[in-house]
């Protein structure tokens, strides 16, 4: 941004000094009534470049350096629209205004801008839609086109696929807990056997022991309990 700031004046009936400019940057919008600074980003960004460019001309009228932060919290604007504004904009035609800072006033705890409305722009405004250039419409390929049909058409066909697919198949966690269950219940029928084949050994060999040293014993059927006991004794005497 090019501009020139002048030297400030001294206003003793404001109590104020004034900075006027050479070249003074133009603010384009539709506004007549102020520039939409807050709503508007690329125009907040200009006044942010504008500020920062009279900053540095105007800081050797400064005893210390002043900080845009500092600036941009004790600024205020003034707008000043001009007679233009009330000039009429021709036929089929939109009027933009192109705002100017006239100048700057420092007073003691506060700095204000004040804009006047340089000029108006004329634009046009169209009143037919613009051509179709030729061969545009051929260049579109059927397939970005879909009927509302064929829309419907491709819904149903995905859900008759699913509705084919069958049941949906229990997950693979679930028939691993199945067949770790089995394999338990498998683990538990061979140790009772186990320990069934090696009670009927034990017994076994005690009633041997028991015929080699005392011979038959009488009402043996039925009194297997007492076989087991007699038998156990003998073993421990003879150990």
């Amino acid at each position: 941004m090019t501009f020139k700031v002048g030297p400030p004046v001294n206003n003793p009936s404001k109590l104020c000094y004034t900075f006027t400019f050479e070249g003074a940057p133009i603010f384009d919008c539709s506004s007549f009534e102020q520039i939409p600074f807050d709503t508007t980003p690329h125009l907040q960004e200009q006044l942010r470049e504008y500020v920062d460019t009279f900053i540095q001309q105007a800081s050797r009228y400064f005893s210390k350096p002043l900080k845009p932060e500092v600036f941009f919290t004790r600024l205020s604007h003034v707008w000043c629209p001009t007679e233009l504004v009330d000039a009429p904009p021709p036929e089929k035609a939109i009027l933009r205004a192109q705002w100017i800072p006239a100048h700057i006033c420092f007073y003691a705890n506060r700095y204000e801008i004040k804009w006047v409305v340089s000029d108006l722009e004329t634009q046009d405004i169209p009143s037919a839609p613009l051509p179709v250039p030729p061969g545009f419409v051929d260049t579109i390929e059927a397939t970005e086109l879909l009927s509302p049909q064929a829309i419907e058409e491709g819904a149903q066909g995905n859900m008759s696929e699913v509705v084919e697919a069958g049941p949906i198949p229990f997950s693979v966690s679930r028939g691993t807990e199945e067949s770790e269950r089995r394999e338990r219940a498998r683990q538990r029928v061979r140790q009772a056997r186990l320990r069934a084949a090696l009670a009927q050994l034990k017994a076994e060999r005690m009633a041997e022991q028991y015929y080699t040293r005392y011979g038959t014993f009488e009402g043996m059927e039925g009194s297997d309990s007492e076989l087991s006991e007699e038998g156990e004794e003998g073993d421990g005497k003879e150990s």
